[in-house]
């Protein structure tokens, strides 16, 4: 059974079950790979060992989009002689198309100046370094991805909102939204976008994804459009789960949901989710020190006087809301498992 234990003790590493007992997880440049099919006007090259070359390949671009793969070679790999890689790159943006270069997990091992290559010769390329040792999850690339392919984008240069969420866009489009002067977040993938452009004071960005005080969404209630009757209901049932003495809870973001009720007072001892990435180590890590989490999805074993929440039966509809609106909803099965 899964272990439980004390957030200060969760390991920043990626949790390896064995393949006897686990499927194993695409690496990253698979993940990076899904996201670029769809957005529809990116070509791609991949630069790794054969394993890469031939598992890229797997995934043909449509509409004569390019989804090429540079197979390092020993002397490449050994003495770092990247004239072959030069030659690719020179036929890939001979037109002037949008492309990424994804560098997998041998040029970071060896330290090849693929990056600096691109940067020195072929601004116009993204390049996203995609090690599958590095990061916690595979799907933590897809930050990285977007902070390549928006660097230097004008941003906050119209009036009205944008919402970055789940949605497939392709670059001109994800180009023509960073133009707005409000944008609201709503998925994981830019995340770390919106740090950079905050940090750059290039718009107003709100964090949709993460859950808040709720101070801060009765300053943004009208931007985030907020239905009516909203904040009045999540004080309410904030305020009884509070008064309800210690909690367990389980299932999707059931550490967002942990990290929210301390916030407002409520008392929290155990919490297990399943699905561990960069993300949701950095929240846990600012629970309380005395929670036991577990981020393989345990069981809660019936513990006198602490109600059990396990929100894993409403997994697909906790998936399907966002922001203020799946908080709401994890607010009214909390209410509803308790009664």
């Amino acid at each position: 059974m899964p272990d439980f234990v004390p957030v200060k003790a969760l390991k920043k590493e990626p949790l390896r079950a064995s393949c006897a007992i686990d499927c194993a997880q695409h690496c990253p440049m698979d993940i990076l790979l899904e996201e670029l099919h769809e957005m529809g006007d990116v070509d791609v090259l991949v630069v790794g060992v054969g394993e890469c070359a031939y598992y890229s390949r797997k995934m043909p671009f449509p509409g004569g989009r390019r989804n090429w793969a540079y197979q390092l070679e020993d002397r490449e790999i050994i003495f770092g002689e990247l004239s072959g890689l030069d030659a690719a790159l020179a036929r890939l943006t001979a037109d002037n198309r949008a492309a990424v270069c994804v560098s997998t997990c041998v040029p970071s091992i060896m330290h090849l100046a693929v990056p600096e290559l691109i940067a020195r010769k072929y601004p116009s390329v993204a390049c996203v370094e995609a090690p599958s040792f590095q990061g916690i999850s595979p799907t933590d690339s897809l930050e990285t991805l977007y902070c390549a392919l928006l660097a230097g984008a004008p941003a906050g240069q119209d009036a009205g909102v944008a919402v970055w969420d789940e949605a497939p866009a392709g670059l001109a489009a994800l180009r023509e939204r960073l133009r707005a002067g409000v944008h609201i977040v709503r998925s994981r993938r830019f995340l770390g976008l919106l740090r950079e452009r905050e940090r750059a004071g290039a718009g107003v960005w709100l964090d949709d994804y993460s859950f808040h005080p709720l101070d801060w969404y009765a300053r943004h209630a009208q931007t985030l459009r907020l239905p009516g009757g909203t904040l009045e209901a999540m004080d309410a049932l904030t305020r009884a789960l509070a008064a309800r003495g210690p909690l367990a809870l389980r299932g999707p973001f059931a550490y967002e949901f942990a990290l929210y009720l301390c916030h407002a007072g409520a008392q929290v001892r155990r919490v297990s989710f399943g699905d561990f990435h960069r993300y949701a180590y950095e929240r846990c890590l600012k629970l309380p020190e005395g929670i036991l989490v577990c981020p393989e999805n345990g069981a809660l074993e019936a513990v006198p006087g602490e109600p059990a929440l396990d929100f894993t039966p409403d997994s697909e509809e906790i998936a399907r809301l966002r922001g203020s609106g799946r908080l709401l909803f994890l607010l009214r099965r909390a209410e509803e498992i308790c009664h």
